[in-house]
């Protein structure tokens, strides 16, 4: 019987070793993103990050007095909270709204930098309730605009939900060559086009919408505060 006792007690000993050991690493890897929030970059690997942020950030300077936020949440679904880098008050965006700079995540105790986007606003992402939004333009002999959902799985890899574009399109000017749209769209008049479309075997497979459904859909995927310029100026509520 004490042979017995002893071997249970043994097993719940070291089951107990092993949860507080998980418990530390977790800890630990918090800690590590906390610290890169607080200006130290030693934990990224990546020569080039680590650069950029000191020049965002330079020794101190109070990131809070800057354009720039860090958000704690957790992106893939894995229960453990990322670290994002977001950029305030986009000169194209309403008040508030921010686009996303950096994630960084947490890998077997290791901090790793899973998205970077330090480019100009042509295309940039967005934190929504449901995933991510991925925003890009274009303004000139056609105006257009495209929304995407997007998610990450618990590898890191970016799945599609679901996408809409606004098509503001222009009639050519006499004697001007006419332009062609990437995408074979039944669009000829000059007027605004409401488009979502799905993914199917690699290509975008579009369905024609009213400016009703359109609006009512894109509220549902991003909200109320992911308005481009097509949308500002043509679609105010």
């Amino acid at each position: 019987m004490k042979k017995i006792t002893y071997i249970v007690l043994s097993v719940v000993f070291v089951a107990m070793i092993l949860v507080l050991s998980k418990s530390f690493i977790d800890l630990k890897s918090v800690d590590k993103l906390k610290k890169i929030e607080g200006g130290d970059y030693s934990y990224i690997d990546d020569e080039y990050v680590r650069k950029h942020l000191e020049i965002l950030f330079p020794k101190g300077v109070d990131t809070k007095d800057s354009n720039y936020m860090w958000v704690h949440k957790d992106i893939n679904g894995d229960g453990e909270e990322d670290l994002i880098l977001q950029e305030k008050n986009l000169y194209m965006e309403s008040p508030g709204n921010t686009s996303i700079i950096d994630i960084f995540t947490i890998k077997e105790g290791d901090v790793v930098h899973v998205f970077a986007d330090y480019m100009d606003a042509a295309y940039y992402c967005q934190l929504c309730d449901d995933g991510l939004l991925y925003y890009e333009q274009y303004y000139g002999r056609y105006d257009y605009e495209q929304y995407i959902l997007f998610c990450y799985d618990k590898n890191w890899n970016e799945i599609f939900v679901d996408g809409l574009a606004l098509y503001y399109l222009l009639e050519s000017d006499e004697g001007e060559e006419e332009y062609t749209i990437y995408e074979a769209l039944d669009m000829e008049k000059e007027q605004l086009y409401f488009w979502e479309f799905r993914m199917q075997d690699g290509k975008k497979e579009y369905t024609g919408l009213t400016k009703e459904e359109w609006t009512n859909k894109f509220y549902e995927l991003f909200g109320r505060e992911c308005k481009g310029e097509i949308f500002k100026y043509y679609l105010q509520d």
